[in-house]
């Protein structure tokens, strides 16, 4: 699980080491306080402490490849998808999608 040791780096740390050619992440920055609530067709109304679920998540990999739960979100978002069925195991995903499409103003 990721600490958060890198949440408030210096930027000019950050950069040094990224110059140096060490591999990094982009980690999406959860809202301190921050609760997501859906509607869920199957368990109704369904909220999240976000911090306490999952915390800073990546976003795009040290490879250079963006993750699922972000690639997915951005698609729905431009293609009008307005209900997604999922497998219980997988609601939490949705925590993830909520915020990529609010940070992105969708």
């Amino acid at each position: 699980a990721y600490d958060g040791a890198w949440r408030d780096a210096d930027p000019e740390e950050v950069q040094r080491r990224k110059d140096a050619g060490e591999p990094f992440t982009y980690r999406f920055k959860v809202p301190k306080g921050k609760v997501v609530t859906i509607n869920d067709m199957v368990r109704g109304r369904v909220s999240w402490d976000v911090e306490a679920t999952l915390g800073d998540f990546i976003l795009l990999r040290s490879n250079g490849v963006p993750v699922y739960n972000f690639c997915v979100a951005v698609d729905d978002a431009l293609m009008g998808i307005t209900t997604v069925a999922r497998a219980e195991e997988h609601l939490t995903n949705t925590i993830r999608q909520v915020l990529v499409l609010e940070a992105l103003n969708f």
